[in-house]
């Protein structure tokens, strides 16, 4: 249980088993959060991205020497979903391999801008 949801895990099958569930989650149009394996959220960092007004929301977390929000811990409504039915499509035009579907779909929702909360939750790989 995280944060009060019960977290649907998704093994990832290959190269384009990231892709693959995104786009079939943007296909069904539902609001949906995605956690990554090694994000570590703190209580209310779910409820405030599902309560967030913004479409396209994400909680930041370290990354190198900074602090990002990508797919790690993101959030897509359903609003946002079907003003913009064209990104997997856009996305599957393009490498979109585990390694850069972070940048191909934040550059197909272009000119949009991911909205991000803070503060920053945990990034497994990234912290001592």
């Amino acid at each position: 249980m995280a944060d009060g949801y019960d977290p649907e895990p998704v093994p990832m099958q290959g190269e384009y088993g990231y892709y693959n569930l995104l786009a079939d989650l943007w296909r069904a149009g539902e609001t949906f959060v995605v956690i990554e394996h090694d994000i570590v959220v703190y209580p209310g960092a779910i409820g405030a991205m599902l309560d967030c007004d913004h479409g396209w929301c994400g909680t930041v977390y370290p990354y190198r020497a900074a602090e990002i929000a990508c797919l790690g811990c993101t959030k897509f409504s359903a609003e946002f979903i079907a003003a913009h039915p064209g990104v997997p499509a856009w996305v599957a035009a393009r490498e979109h391999g585990w390694r850069y579907l972070d940048t191909q779909w934040a550059a197909a929702l272009l000119p949009e801008r991911i909205h991000e909360h803070r503060p920053a939750v945990g990034h497994e790989r990234w912290e001592a």
